[in-house]
């Protein structure tokens, strides 16, 4: 059974791509190519890989959603503050200036309520981190949440930290304004 196992999964995979995803909509490819035409130039500049992409279409794109997994030294809430406010930057001005996307907006222009991405973060190795070595990072309409996890339960947060996108923001300006 073992060795038949990947045909098996290679099979399910043809058979869900053309049962679902050879038909989407003009609305879920454009969305789809935008969160995965910025999502690789984020992948480059801060060394991490698309694991998730998704939204909300109907009666027109009001959500769209990525995840990111990030492999190696972990990042510090400092650290990823500045990378999870530019990643909504990018994926806010990318989406509101694709041209062949607008007319399924429907919201236009996008904002951080129509967003929602995670960053998680994974040792070299692919193992998990553990309180205090923050783990994920998301933010969504809601703000930021900084998370780690419990080494007693992987599947519990121990501890999170949370603030605005204009808490985040105003704490990158002093930063800014400190290191001038």
């Amino acid at each position: 059974m073992r060795k038949f196992t990947p045909f098996l999964i290679f099979i399910a995979c043809v058979i869900a791509w053309i049962a679902y995803g050879s038909h989407g909509s003009p609305a879920d490819t454009l969305s789809h190519r935008r969160i995965i035409e910025t999502g690789k130039r984020l992948e480059k500049k801060y060394h991490m890989s698309i694991s998730a992409i998704g939204g909300a279409s109907k009666e027109g794109i009001w959500l769209m959603s990525v995840g990111f997994d990030r492999l190696g030294d972990p990042m510090t809430i400092e650290e990823g503050r500045r990378v999870i406010v530019d990643c909504v930057q990018e994926y806010l001005k990318d989406i509101n200036n694709d041209e062949a996307l607008r007319s399924y907006l429907k919201i236009h222009p996008f904002t951080i309520d129509n967003l929602y991405i995670t960053i998680f973060q994974f040792a070299k190795d692919g193992s998990l981190f553990f309180d205090p070595i923050l783990d994920s990072i998301t933010v969504d309409k809601f703000g930021f949440v900084y998370s780690t996890t419990d080494p007693n339960n992987i599947y519990k947060y121990k501890n999170t930290f949370e603030e605005t996108y204009e808490e985040a923001l105003a704490i990158l300006e002093k930063e800014k304004e400190n290191s001038n």
